[in-house]
């Protein structure tokens, strides 16, 4: 693989920082590729020298957003040794993550279905890890799941959280915490036989 220039990589990183924000703000129909350009001080069909589509673009942004939930949940429970902790502490972060970036997460709901899977994959594998990690946390925890069982309570645990982001609720400190006790309601839940 080539090697990207210095000066290439800061300003796919300054394009990427720019979209992420306007997709924020703005939605992704609502977000154009000369407003990018604009704002990173270039005319906008410059930025397909680095993305070839505004969709490409999307799974690019939701591929850094991803790496960092995951960086994220491995700092919340780097060094706990308690499952419960360590499970409150992904419930806490999880949920700081998605109100945080809740704009985003409602632009990557809404296009996720144009985005073809090839420009999805990092986004796709850091989605993985994060719940790999979680059903880790939570298998110490419950080890009466199955493996099968522990991966889709996380996965559901998380997309109840994603809720939020397409709730149009504002976001205050009660609604955070309902959000919490409801993930870990999912997480701890009993499971008939």
């Amino acid at each position: 693989m080539a090697r990207t220039p210095a000066k290439a990589r800061s300003r796919r990183d300054l394009i990427l920082e720019v979209a992420e924000r306007l997709f924020t703000e703005r939605g992704f129909d609502g977000t154009s590729i000369d407003a990018i350009g604009t704002e990173v001080g270039f005319t906008g069909p410059a930025i397909y020298y680095y993305f070839h589509t505004k969709h490409e673009l999307l799974a690019a942004v939701l591929s850094r957003l991803s790496d960092a939930a995951y960086t994220q949940a491995e700092a919340a429970v780097d060094g706990v040794d308690d499952p419960a902790v360590a499970l409150e502490a992904l419930v806490d972060c999880w949920v700081d993550h998605v109100f945080d970036h809740r704009g985003l997460i409602a632009t990557f709901l809404s296009e996720r279905a144009h985005i073809p899977a090839e420009d999805l994959g990092p986004s796709t594998r850091s989605e993985r890890n994060t719940i790999d990690l979680w059903a880790r946390v939570l298998r110490r925890l419950r080890p009466e799941l199955t493996p099968r069982v522990t991966r889709s309570t996380a996965f559901a645990a998380q997309w109840l959280a994603y809720s939020v982001s397409v709730s149009g609720q504002a976001d205050t400190p009660a609604l955070r915490a309902r959000h919490v006790a409801m993930a870990r309601a999912v997480l701890l839940a009993p499971l008939n036989p």
